[in-house]
């Protein structure tokens, strides 16, 4: 089985990037992260490393979304 390498933008982002923002544009960054995230896993061949990166690319996702949402709407705020 040949193994294609990951692309630098996958091996750069990590979990901790869609943790909970500390800069009103950390949620923004971090959605764009995910965005390049998810496009540079859909330009990979089919096979094992593709589908590993396109679940990555979703948690990071819905990670960057949370965060948006708690940038919008911060919970506990009346």
């Amino acid at each position: 089985m040949r193994r294609y390498p990951v692309p630098v933008t996958m091996r750069k982002l990590r979990m901790e990037d869609a943790m909970l923002a500390k800069k009103p544009n950390d949620a923004d960054l971090a959605w764009k992260a995910a965005q390049a995230a998810l496009e540079a896993a859909r330009q990979l061949p089919a096979g094992v490393e593709r589908f590993e990166a396109l679940k990555k690319a979703g948690k990071l996702r819905f990670d960057a979304d949370i965060k948006r949402t708690h940038e919008i709407d911060p919970v506990g705020v009346d």
